[in-house]
Order: C-alpha cells, then sequence, then structure tokens
C-alpha cells in the first residue's frame, strides 16, 4: 500500500512539476520575445485578430509611401515652376532693358538679345522636367493637365522673344513681348498654387489621416500581442517557487519506498 502511495505521489510531483515548468517556459519566452502571443497555441482568437491589424497596418504603410513618393514629385515640380518664374521675371527686366533704343546701342541690344536667347532656353530646360513630375499627379477635374496645357502653350509663344522671332529685341514690339513672359509667370504661378493646394489639402490630409488610423491599429495590436511585463514578471516569479516546489516534492516521493522499506527491514 505505501508503494502504491508513493507512486501516486510521484505522479502527482510531476505533474505539478511539468505545469510549473511549462508556464516558466512560457513566461520567460513572452518576457524575452516582448509579445504575448508567440504562437497559435498562445491564444488563437488573438493571433488571427493581431494578423489582420498587422495587414491593416502594412496598407497603411504603403499607402504613405505612395503618398509621400507623390509629394516629393509635386515638391520637385514646384521647385521647377519656381525657377520659371524667376527667370521670367528675369526676362521681363532684359526686355526692358534692351528696349531703351535711344539710351543703348546697337551693340548692346545685340547683347540683351543673347540673354534673352539664354532666359528663353533656361525656362524651356526648367518647365520640361517640372511638368513630366506633374503627370503623374491625381489632381481633381485634371486640373493639372489644363495648367500644363496651357503653361506649354505660353513657352511656345515665348520662343517669339528670342532671335529672328516677331517679338524679338529688333521688332520693337516690347509690350507683346512682356505680353508673353507675363503669361508664362501668370500661368507657372497658377500651377505652383494648384500644386501647392494639392499637396495641402490632399496629400498631407490623407497621410496624417493614414497615420492617425496606423497609431491607433498598433496601439490595438499591442493590447493583444504584446506582453503586459509587471503580469508575466508575477507569473514567471510563481512559476519559478511552483516548480522549486514541485523539485522538492519529486525528491520525497522518490524517497518515499525507500523509506518504507528501511523501516520493514527493522521490523524483520
Amino acid at each position: 500500500m505505501s508503494t502504491l502511495l508513493s507512486t501516486s505521489g510521484l505522479m502527482r510531483a510531476l505533474r505539478a512539476f511539468d505545469d510549473a515548468d511549462r508556464s516558466l517556459r512560457t513566461s520567460m519566452t513572452r518576457l524575452s520575445t516582448g509579445r504575448r502571443i508567440n504562437s497559435g497555441a498562445d491564444d488563437p482568437a488573438g493571433l488571427i485578430a493581431t494578423e489582420a491589424l498587422t495587414a491593416e497596418i502594412r496598407m497603411l504603410e504603403a499607402e504613405q509611401a505612395n503618398a509621400a513618393r507623390i509629394d516629393s514629385y509635386a515638391a520637385i515640380a514646384e521647385g521647377g515652376l519656381s525657377q520659371v518664374s524667376d527667370l521670367s521675371s528675369e526676362l521681363a527686366g532684359k526686355l526692358v532693358a534692351a528696349a531703351n533704343s535711344g539710351g543703348i546701342s546697337e551693340e548692346e541690344q545685340a547683347a540683351y538679345q543673347t540673354e534673352i536667347d539664354s532666359l528663353v532656353s533656361s525656362i524651356e530646360r526648367a518647365a520640361g522636367p517640372a511638368m513630366e513630375r506633374l503627370e503623374g499627379l491625381n489632381l481633381p477635374d485634371d486640373q493639372v493637365g489644363e495648367l500644363s496645357s496651357e503653361l506649354s502653350t505660353a513657352l511656345t509663344e515665348l520662343r517669339s522673344v528670342a532671335s529672328g522671332g516677331e517679338h524679338s529685341v529688333s521688332s520693337g514690339e516690347v509690350e507683346e513681348a512682356m505680353s508673353r513672359v507675363s503669361t508664362v509667370v501668370s500661368k507657372a504661378a497658377e500651377l505652383r498654387g494648384a500644386v501647392g493646394a494639392y499637396q495641402r489639402y490632399s496629400l498631407e490630409a490623407d497621410i496624417n489621416s493614414s497615420r492617425v488610423a496606423m497609431e491607433n491599429l498598433m496601439e490595438s495590436r499591442s493590447r493583444i500581442a504584446d506582453t503586459e511585463y509587471a503580469l508575466e514578471t508575477s507569473n514567471l516569479n510563481r512559476a519559478q517557487i511552483l516548480r522549486k516546489a514541485a523539485t522538492q516534492s519529486l525528491r520525497i516521493a522518490r524517497a518515499l519506498p525507500e523509506n518504507v522499506l528501511d523501516l520493514l527491514s527493522q521490523v524483520s
């Protein structure tokens, strides 16, 4: 009977040791990884919810990356258009200076014309890449497309102020030449305004909205999947104490049959 009882006690001690050891390993894993759910067995429903939230977060991250890339294209385009405006303003000054036929020589007028030709070429070079960048922007009602087309037309007409053009310095038609330059400045400004509005009220709003949504999703995922360190540390301490107690119980249970045999030998 004593042997049977000791065997039963040994089995209970083994089961208690296994339970405590399992709890200890679980707590150590959660504390080391920082995650409460490390496998489906930890929390099947929680794992499903966590994976769904992770998928949504990845989608928002991709949306933010796309918006940031478009914003960079818009910034590059706006910088190019700003250069168009600056060069056009400088061109207007050269046209006014060259129009003073009574105060400058023909050689000076020719020099101004050379500068004007260079400015016209620079304006076209700055405008081309800028408008190419704008093709990837999805502004409402194709506003960018319309303004880009108008600016392209204005740039084509601006060539008339270059050498050989009908509104060059030698033609004496300063007012018409200035009108062409003013149109370029005006269309470039309108296009910059449209791009800026798109950046501020569309792209920036979308990015901020995605960030807020992602923060909320990450917080929800953290509540489900991340380790609560205070609780898990307490569980670890408890598991350590229980395993020590179970280990001591195993020693006692294993020693009990030998003690019984010793008693029997003394009686005999």
